[in-house]
């Protein structure tokens, strides 16, 4: 019986390694080796730069939207407000 099992070793070896390869190692296994999940890293934020400085609220009135516009700058760039 041990000659038997002193040939089989090799196969039982190769086909363990084979297994090893062919699977992906498990989350935690590649957590503990690289110290750091994949959200960790920095991320760049996506879409266009922010081209305002401030938004009007939604529940704004129409009243002070138009003073706030009628007290900017829009005039000089030749922009006409609605009557």
């Amino acid at each position: 019986l041990d000659e038997l099992l002193a040939k089989a070793q090799p196969y039982i070896q190769y086909d363990n390694l084979s297994r090893r390869e062919s699977n992906p190692p498990s989350r935690e296994s590649s957590r503990r080796e690289g110290g750091k999940k994949k959200s960790d890293k920095h991320r760049e934020p996506r879409g266009p730069p922010n081209m305002f400085s401030s938004y009007t609220l939604l529940i704004s009135s129409r009243e002070h939207i138009m003073s706030e516009c009628a007290a900017s700058e829009f005039r000089q760039g030749g922009i006409k407000f609605p009557k």
